[in-house]
């Protein structure tokens, strides 16, 4: 019995302990992702560092609409203006 308990004790000593062994580590982690990930989502620091391209997008973005609109409103349908894409 003690040899049993000593070997134990020695392929304990032996084996180090990760961070990703604990499955509660893991969940935190993943939240922690999670909630990054949505930060970025929501407050977009790209338009921070580049607001010129935020403008440019949504002015081509109108653009776009303003024509198709003009487009269908000169009687063609939206598949042909695919088609003439």
């Amino acid at each position: 019995m003690n040899n049993q308990l000593n070997s134990n004790t020695q392929a304990q000593a032996g084996k180090e302990e990760s961070f990703w062994d604990d499955d509660l580590n893991k969940v935190i982690a993943a939240g922690l992702i999670l909630i990054l990930l949505f930060l970025i989502w929501r407050y977009k620091p790209w338009n921070l560092l580049f607001p010129a391209a935020e403008q440019a997008s949504s002015a081509a973005v109108s653009s776009a609409k303003h024509g198709v609109s003009s487009a269908t409103s000169a009687g063609l349908s939206v598949s042909e203006i695919v088609s003439l894409l």
